[in-house]
């Protein structure tokens, strides 16, 4: 996914001069995947995203339409999976890190069964 935008001043990238009021193309996609802002950006790690620098949906005026049908579409497939689902621990609890936020050392696998399956 790319997006286009018209400069609204000079910018120089890499030595080079782009001229205000020029078209460009920007592509979230590859600024997430920038060393230079994440440090391990192949690694799914949520807690080492800097702030606003995750724009999935853009930003601003030209933001996606979609974003809102997404945000609606997040939130029934959670409802959805709470009230058709069991949710139950694999393991017993395991101990706790904090680095800096608490997580569980081994992971916390679990195990998802249907409530009313249609078999």
């Amino acid at each position: 996914m790319v997006g286009f935008r018209q400069l609204l001043h000079d910018i120089e990238i890499g030595g080079y001069v782009i001229p205000k009021g020029w078209q460009v193309v920007w592509s979230p996609c590859m600024t997430q995947l920038d060393e230079s802002i994440y440090p391990d950006p192949y690694t799914f790690n949520p807690a080492a995203i800097p702030p606003h620098t995750m724009i999935p949906f853009g930003e601003g005026p030209r933001m996606c339409p979609g974003y809102e049908l997404a945000r609606i579409e997040k939130l029934t497939m959670i409802h959805y999976l709470v009230i058709q689902f069991n949710w139950n621990l694999s393991l017993e609890l395991n101990a706790l890190t904090r680095d800096p936020m608490p997580f569980f050392t081994q992971g916390l696998p679990i195990h998802i069964q249907i409530k009313d399956p249609l078999i």
